[in-house]
């Protein structure tokens, strides 16, 4: 029985040898598990002593080798780790550290004042009581996020700074831009003055020189001086429409406001190159920018004119229902298929262009401008050596009756019958008044001139009695030709016919000049235009208001 029992206590002694060294490889295997970690692990048990760790957890934490022992009190550890990594400076013993460590569930992330290291720390409960704490070195991430940050503030400081620099380029091109027209609108009158006074003596040479060896020569210059007269104009006319927000004035007007200028205009042109130019008028309303359609129809005639060596150049329009369309027609070399699409370019000239035409060819690229800033739509059809075809889609408007002050009703008189008409000429500057008055003499008109209202009154009063027809300049040293002509109506009692002469061509000066009953010259004066405006008005009877 003896001998049964000692066999039996072997027995369990070697099971119990075997189940300690079992135990003891399953701990080995924990053990080597948690030391590939490259976090650190620390297990307190119930007690809050230390049960288990990993060399990482000393690594991380700088910590000797007492620290890696079984049944060390929370308490002192966490004194050790506050005394090695210097947070003692700031946590005397460690004590917030461990209420942190046993309290905090979420996990969060702190700063070692010795190494600058950044560890992310967790701590999860254990079901029969104590806590697993692992120590992460996050300290490469959290510069690799501050190097992330800052580059990208870095890049949106640079695309701000970019930003900032295209708007400040892109605010002084607009206000370059805006100087520039502001410039050539201000500056319209200085430019314009002295080649209207060149015109106004080339004209007078040319009616001097009439029937002599020297006609070719005063009509070249008569001919450079329209090529320059059309290069200043479309300069002008380009500056504007390229601001940054040109100013559109839409209102209801009769069509034949503006055909009727024109009109006057273009016929003495036609009339010098041996063309018929023939305008179709009607009663027809249309709701547009005043200035920017006379100034497309304009452009869109004179390529006409410019581009037609025999035969007609026709205007006129019809309506369909709500719209208007604006035509024009020409006998003229015409335009092949594959040019279409070209001609409305900058500084674009045909193939087939005749060597007289003069200019940049700008003409068409002003009426594409004016066109898109207006949303209409112009329409081409042509065919080569026969004759193009323009045309204009307006918005139509219900007709007005208009009641004017002063009606007058003009007498046809022919171009030539001038001798005697009393013409008063009103303008600042000398030169002009010379060359004016030497133009009209010419025709056989009596001519006087002044400066000013008190000059022109001093005129009425004296010798030349009440004139036919007065012409005055818009931008006086003081004031407006038409505030002088509006005293000098004031002072004699009687409405007189006048014409403004202007370099302004802006829709408030045509209003201006509209509602004075003034018609309306632009500068360079053209001498046939001008002859055209004196003999409609010589000696024509006037209405009493």
């Amino acid at each position: 029985m003896l001998k049964r029992y000692d066999e039996s206590s072997s027995t369990n002694i070697e099971l119990l040898d075997e189940a300690s060294r079992a135990l003891q490889f399953n701990r080995d295997v924990l053990q080597t598990a948690l030391d590939q970690l490259e976090q650190g692990i620390t297990v307190f048990d119930g007690n809050f002593r230390l049960a288990s760790w990993n060399k990482q957890f000393r690594n991380i934490l700088n910590l000797p080798s007492k620290m890696g022992q079984a049944g060390l009190p929370f308490s002192e550890v966490v004194r050790e780790i506050a005394h090695r990594n210097e947070l003692d400076k700031f946590d005397a013993d460690g004590e917030k550290l461990g209420e942190k460590l046993i309290n905090q569930s979420d996990s969060w992330q702190l700063e070692l004042p010795n190494t600058k290291e950044v560890l992310e720390i967790s701590t999860s409960p254990m079901p029969e009581g104590g806590i697993v704490v692992t120590w992460n070195n996050i300290t490469q991430r959290v510069k690799a996020d501050e190097a992330l940050k800052e580059a990208n503030e870095t890049l949106e400081g640079r695309v701000e700074e970019r930003t900032r620099e295209l708007e400040q380029a892109k605010l002084f091109a607009d206000q370059a831009n805006a100087s520039k027209t502001k410039f050539l609108a201000a500056a319209g009158h200085d430019i314009l003055q002295p080649l209207n006074a060149a015109r106004l003596y080339s004209a007078t040479f040319m009616e001097r020189m009439n029937a002599t060896k020297n006609t070719e020569l005063a009509d070249n210059i008569s001919k450079s001086l329209d090529s320059v007269e059309e290069i200043l104009g479309s300069i002008l006319a380009i500056s504007r429409l390229d601001t940054a927000n040109p100013e559109i004035s839409l209102s209801e007007f009769p069509l034949d406001n503006i055909t009727k200028q024109l009109q006057i205009e273009f016929e003495p042109i036609a009339e010098s190159e041996g063309l018929k130019l023939k305008f179709v008028h009607s009663s027809i309303w249309v709701y547009s920018d005043r200035a920017l359609l006379r100034r497309l129809l304009q452009n869109l005639i004179s390529n006409a004119l410019k581009f037609t060596e025999t035969g007609t150049v026709l205007v006129g329009s019809k309506h369909y229902g709500d719209q208007v369309s604006l035509e024009v027609f020409d006998t003229g070399i015409g335009i092949h298929e594959e040019e279409k699409e070209q001609i409305f370019g900058e500084f674009m000239r045909l193939n087939n262009m005749p060597n007289k035409v003069p200019g940049l060819g700008l003409g068409l690229s002003i009426v594409e401008r004016i066109s898109k800033l207006l949303g209409l739509n112009v329409e081409l059809d042509s065919t080569p050596q026969k004759g193009t075809h323009f045309k204009v889609l307006l918005e139509r408007a219900k007709a007005k009756v208009i009641t004017k002050k002063v009606q007058v009703t003009p007498r046809k008189r022919k171009l030539g019958q001038l001798t005697g008409t009393t013409v008063l000429c009103i303008d600042n500057e000398v030169t002009i008044l010379k060359g004016m008055s030497a133009l009209l003499e010419e025709w056989g008109c009596v001519v006087s001139t002044a400066q000013g209202l008190n000059e022109a009154i001093k005129h009425i009063n004296g010798n030349l009695g009440l004139p036919d027809l007065i012409l005055a300049d818009y931008h006086l040293e003081d004031t407006t030709g038409i505030e002088v002509y509006q005293s000098l109506i004031e002072t004699i009692g009687k409405p007189l016919p006048g014409v403004l002469i202007t370099a302004d061509r802006s829709e408030e000066v045509k209003l201006l000049a509209e509602n004075a009953g003034l018609s309306l010259l632009s500068k360079p004066v053209k001498p046939a235009a001008l002859r055209a405006l004196v003999s409609q008005n010589k000696k024509r009877p006037i209405a009493a208001e």
